[in-house]
């Protein structure tokens, strides 16, 4: 029989979840030919440019994904359209999220639907719950630890009066630090987004 049915976006969520977006999508296809299913992001409302996308499993399961500016394609780097306009920033903002999948007689999925697009607010703000140890022994290094939520992975840790510290690892909850201990007494510590 002739291809005569595009597919169809059944299911799309969206949440936020640490540092990116996370949902669920199925998309299904009358004549069971799925060529390629792709979930697109924006920040620039409904109608706005969508300048980040994932590719999905083709399938017509309901199936999990997740994306962040690591994990994402830019939809045109040469013009600025990029996962990390996206999925940057501080504050509360709206993420749209929107399906294209085609099939292989190149019909694609209708947008807009019921379905989709979608958006949730998200806040990537990052905030600290603790800071460990917040003492050492001088003429030691001491192995600072940072958690929280949203931690930018250029954060940077500096004391006082002390040797340079450098970043050991970092993800979006947790990082750690190695601080020589150069002089004594109290010192203040700061945590920064980077280190400018």
């Amino acid at each position: 029989t002739a291809d005569t049915s595009p597919p169809s976006v059944t299911n799309l969520t969206i949440s936020q979840s640490t540092i990116g977006v996370a949902g669920t999508v199925q998309v299904v296809s009358p004549d069971n030919n799925l060529q390629y299913i792709e979930v697109h992001f924006s920040n620039q409302g409904i109608n706005g440019l969508y300048n980040c996308s994932i590719r999905v499993n083709r399938t017509e399961a309901l199936q999990s994904w997740y994306a962040d500016v690591t994990t994402a394609q830019n939809a045109d780097t040469a013009a600025g359209r990029t996962c990390a306009t996206v999925f940057t920033g501080t504050g509360v903002q709206t993420i749209w999220a929107k399906v294209e999948a085609y099939d292989w007689a190149g019909k694609k999925a209708p947008v807009p639907t019921a379905v989709h697009p979608i958006s949730t607010t998200v806040n990537w703000t990052p905030a600290i719950a603790s800071i460990s140890p917040l003492d050492g022994v001088n003429g030691q290094t001491a192995g600072i630890q940072v958690s929280g939520t949203n931690l930018p992975l250029t954060m940077a840790v500096s004391i006082t009066n002390q040797a340079a510290c450098t970043r050991t690892s970092a993800t979006s909850t947790f990082a750690t630090f190695s601080c020589p201990l150069t002089a004594l007494g109290s010192n203040t510590l700061t945590v920064k987004t980077n280190t400018d």
